[in-house]
């Protein structure tokens, strides 16, 4: 009988109830940042990183370069030492005003001392992320990226690779279209599961990091949050289905999304009953899995001040987003990012979010044990056995492979 078990006797017997997937969309990642591992030009603001520093990030996805320089704005970034981490998007290293522009927005920055992290994705008809089905597009688009930083002199210290499903939802760069008909869109993802695609992916993974380390650049992977299931179980599963191999990496390192917002929403729609503090407690035990392997070099992403490509449940008041930091910090967590700074920067009061995520850092917050969210917690278990045994029958075309 586990202790967890033995925590929740006595407690009236609750029903149980069928587990689904939670799916998430959306950008996260979070930092930590080394010594460049190659002859790089040098930053004008270096990345001031100690892996046992509490560091937080926060994701800008359809930020425009206006928008991220307005001066109250970087005032409150500055004053709460945050990493910014833009979205860097095709149109930027194409057109020569989309070049200016991301020129434009690293030299103020610098000049600011505001550090940034590089958080590219692929047009959307590539589906915007590196997955295990477009590795080479994904490695192809480096390339660019590493033509404009040369031309414009901005050294790239480090760099989100940000493994998810494809996504080729229409949209611009401002946000995505709403979508047609709601659902989880599992068909297609577990239709790709293919353990020698997967296979196959590491090989290619390791290739963009190899590339990005020539650079002097630190890659941040990052994985789904339902994904640190694999750590528990010791199978590949969820990596598989979520977009291709985290944990069989070794990336600088890896950031997980576990956006309470929408993982409440998901539950809650799915029991009745569920609370707040049922997401919490199974955020808790996700985040003990990852900080078990990963200690100071894991991070999570947390949120959602915006709904993004995943169009999900957001938070509107701060202490909510700031309780949850403190639960994982518990687990043992240090590194955070928050989704996104959008949503924080359109607030009524902007600096309420970095102040209290900031505070949440140093304030952990052990949750109550809960027995319906353990309880969703050894089901998640079981789903994992069946999904690695499942995998093994399902085949797949594989993407064309990084020479």
């Amino acid at each position: 009988m586990s202790a967890d078990f033995k925590e929740g006797a006595g407690m009236r017997k609750k029903r149980m109830a069928r587990c689904g997937l939670v799916t998430l969309a959306a950008a996260g990642i979070l930092l930590g940042l080394g010594s460049a591992r190659a002859e790089v030009p040098q930053a004008q603001t270096p990345l001031r990183f100690s892996a046992d520093k509490p560091q937080l990030l926060v994701t800008a996805e359809y930020m425009t370069v206006d928008e991220l320089t307005e001066p109250s704005l970087m005032a409150l970034l500055r004053k709460y030492d945050i990493l910014v981490a833009p979205c860097i998007r095709d149109y930027q290293l194409e057109t020569e005003d989309g070049q200016k522009e991301l020129d434009r927005l690293f030299t103020i920055y610098e000049g600011a001392g505001i550090p940034i992290v590089f958080w590219p994705l692929t047009p959307r008809k590539d589906g915007l992320y590196l997955n295990k089905l477009a590795s080479k597009t994904f490695y192809d688009y480096i390339d660019r990226i590493y033509a404009w930083a040369d031309q414009y002199q901005h050294p790239i210290l480090a760099m989100i690779l940000d493994i998810e499903p494809l996504n080729f939802q229409s949209g611009d760069y401002r946000s995505p279209d709403q979508p047609e008909s709601e659902g989880l869109g599992l068909g297609p993802v577990i239709k790709a599961m293919d353990p020698k695609c997967f296979k196959q992916a590491k090989r290619d993974f390791i290739k963009i990091q190899e590339k990005l380390h020539a650079h002097g650049t630190i890659a941040i992977s990052t994985a789904l949050d339902y994904a640190a299931m694999d750590i528990v179980m010791h199978v590949s599963a969820w990596e598989d289905m979520s977009g291709g191999p985290t944990m069989g990496i070794d990336w600088d390192y890896v950031s997980f999304m576990n956006f309470g917002s929408n993982n409440q929403k998901f539950f809650s729609g799915l029991l009745k009953s569920w609370k707040l503090e049922d997401t919490r407690y199974l955020s808790y035990k996700l985040g003990k899995a990852i900080y078990r392997k990963y200690g100071n070099k894991g991070a999570i992403s947390t949120g959602q001040t915006l709904p993004g490509e995943g169009h999900g449940a957001i938070y509107t008041d701060p202490a909510e987003l700031a309780t949850d930091i403190s639960v994982l910090r518990a687990a043992g967590i240090m590194h955070f990012a928050i989704y996104d700074l959008q949503g924080i920067a359109q607030s009524e009061n902007p600096e309420a979010w970095l102040q209290a995520a900031r505070e949440a850092q140093t304030q952990p917050i052990k949750p109550a044990f809960r027995f319906k969210a353990w309880m969703i917690y050894q089901v998640f278990k079981k789903l994992t056995l069946i999904l690695e045994v499942a995998r093994l029958s399902v085949h797949h075309p594989c993407s064309e492979p990084i020479p």
